[in-house]
């Protein structure tokens, strides 16, 4: 569901002609402020970080991102 719902904001930036390019991580291309994402930033930084941990869940957690994300 993470993907499928990633997959879809990364359609409606690209349609929208912000497109993420393939060197940006998730966070990094949310820190840019596309235009399409104007007024949603809190929900696509929340639904960035929900997917890159649905992607990553297998790999260690650096202790340092514990307090960010229990926010």
């Amino acid at each position: 569901l993470a993907r499928f719902v990633w997959n879809a904001l990364l359609a409606l930036c690209a349609d929208r002609g912000a497109p993420c390019s393939p060197d940006r991580t998730p966070r990094e291309f949310i820190q840019e402020g596309p235009p399409p994402l104007a007024g949603f930033e809190p929900q696509a930084r929340h639904l960035a970080e929900i997917y890159t941990l649905a992607e990553f869940s297998g790999r260690p957690l650096p202790e340092e991102h514990v307090p960010h994300l229990q926010e």
